[in-house]
């Protein structure tokens, strides 16, 4: 989904479209989030927690997005799972909310992070 590659800090670094429905293999994107800089998880946790609700938020609710850390990487990414047949109304929406994402609005931390932070 080069869609995401547009997004400051984002660098996609797998993607597949899945097989049909028959098959039962979702689609799926992995990209790191702030990498290769030095990451700030609070930050790539905020970003996928953003990410989820615009999806949500638009109806897309079979679509899972998960931090994921796998023992030969060296930091942790950000996976975005769908159905096949629903990758062109995800990148639709994601696209839908491009301005969002590329002025940051989406970076800041969710009020209930900031909160949880301070105690």
């Amino acid at each position: 989904m080069s869609i995401l590659n547009q997004i400051d800090n984002v660098i996609t670094f797998s993607s597949c479209e899945g097989k049909n429905s028959r098959n039962q293999e979702n689609a799926h994107v992995y990209f790191y989030y702030g990498y290769p800089f030095k990451p700030d998880y609070h930050k790539m946790l905020s970003f996928a927690a953003r990410l989820a609700k615009v999806l949500a938020a638009n109806d897309s609710y079979d679509t899972d997005i998960a931090l994921e850390w796998i023992g030969d990487k060296e930091t942790p990414f950000i996976s975005i799972s769908m159905p096949s047949e629903q990758i062109h109304s995800v990148a639709m929406i994601l696209n839908d909310h491009m301005n969002e994402f590329l002025c940051g609005i989406l970076d800041k931390e969710p009020h209930h992070l900031r909160e949880h932070q301070s105690h």
